[in-house]
C-alpha cells in the first residue's frame, strides 16, 4: 500500500533478483530518488554478498535466498 510522506506517494518495493543486473539498477532509481520509495524485500539466488551488502545499506524489512545451498553463508 503506498503511503503519503511530506507530499509524496511513497512506493513500497520489493527486488526479485536484487543482485542482477535489473535489480542492482533498481536500486539506483532508488538511490536518486529515496523519498519516493520504501524497500521492503530483497531476494537472491547465490550472490549471497551483494544481498549481504544490499541489506546493510538499504535495511529492508527482509531478505529471501532461493537457493538453498546458499542460506548458510548469509
Amino acid at each position: 500500500m503506498d503511503a503519503i510522506l511530506k507530499g509524496y506517494f511513497v512506493r513500497t518495493l520489493t527486488i526479485l533478483g536484487s543482485t542482477g543486473s535489473i535489480g542492482t539498477q533498481t536500486l539506483d532509481i532508488l538511490d536518486r530518488f529515496p523519498e519516493e520509495f520504501q524497500l521492503n524485500f530483497l531476494t537472491a539466488h547465490t550472490r549471497i554478498a551483494d544481498l549481504e551488502a544490499q541489506a546493510l545499506r538499504y535495511q529492508p524489512k527482509g531478505v529471501a535466498i532461493s537457493n538453498e545451498a546458499c542460506w548458510k553463508e548469509f
